[in-house]
């Protein structure tokens, strides 16, 4: 509803704040990584958003700046939050994105919510 729209507007904020500092900082390999997953993340919140264009800018961004980002997260973060399957990766959804763009906009299926709901947020682990 209106309540997640607003928390939704706020994370982007966030994100958006999050990179324009990061992206002023000296280049290390550090902050390419760090840069790598808040364009993964913006994008995750993009995608669920419904800009899928946008989500698929940021997904390629970060994997532009952080190959690494692309595996999603690791074992630890996954054993942290009790999450035994690997959840869908940034490289998964932008082939399932690419593919369903490029069809006509009444054949496109951008949700599947059985499979959305398993992606989770990327972190330095």
């Amino acid at each position: 509803g209106i309540q997640a729209v607003e928390y939704y507007s706020q994370a982007m904020a966030c994100y958006n704040e999050a990179i324009k500092h990061e992206e002023e900082r000296e280049n290390t390999p550090l902050r390419q990584r760090i840069l790598g997953v808040a364009y993964a993340n913006r994008g995750i919140l993009r995608d669920r958003m419904g800009d899928y264009s946008g989500a698929l800018s940021d997904y390629r961004e970060s994997m532009r700046l952080a190959p690494e980002v692309v595996e999603g997260p690791g074992f630890l973060v996954r054993f942290m939050r009790n999450q035994a399957e690997k959840p869908p990766t940034i490289a998964d959804r932008v082939r399932y994105l690419q593919a369903e763009l490029v069809k006509p906009e009444a054949q496109r299926l951008l949700r599947m919510p059985a499979i959305d709901a398993r992606q989770r947020a990327y972190s330095i682990d």
